[in-house]
């Protein structure tokens, strides 16, 4: 994080469970804001992302964005809010999407691919639902751990 990597955490852990990692691991730290999105309908998510945009561009406070999966399907569906969520996941310390998909870890790092060209990616994941997640990267890595290689 200090040498300005951006730092997505994709996981099928529950919301709370999810962002502990996050403090555990300092990415999530006490001075920032924790900004979580968990709308029902693309309407209110996109109310929400836009709100979230002016108070990215006003504020120099460092924050955390979380997403849950049933949200971000919505994003990865509609492409205005694709944009609207890569702009301030990008200005964020740290994003975390939980309750995600394989498929989506995989449309995640697509997003990021398509919207910032010049950036390289790298997924690294420890089971058979990363595999998806690692070949979209630009770079991927499968470690052997807990759940399998």
């Amino acid at each position: 994080m200090k040498a300005g990597i951006k730092i997505w955490v994709l996981t099928g852990d529950k919301q709370e469970t999810a962002i502990e990692i996050g403090k555990n691991c300092k990415l999530i730290q006490s001075d920032m804001d924790v900004i979580v999105i968990n709308e029902e309908t693309p309407m209110k998510i996109g109310e929400s992302l836009d709100t979230l945009k002016k108070k990215v561009k006003a504020s120099k406070k460092e924050m955390a964005l979380v997403v849950d999966g049933k949200t971000l399907g919505y994003i990865i569906n509609d492409k205005t809010l694709s944009q609207k969520f890569f702009f301030i996941g990008i200005r964020a310390k740290a994003v975390i999407c939980c309750r995600v998909s394989p498929l989506q870890k995989a449309e995640v790092v697509g997003i990021v691919k398509n919207n910032k060209k010049n950036t390289i990616t790298l997924s690294i994941g420890d089971g058979a639902n990363d595999v998806s997640m690692i070949k979209e990267a630009h770079i991927g890595i499968g470690i052997q751990g807990l759940e399998g290689t």
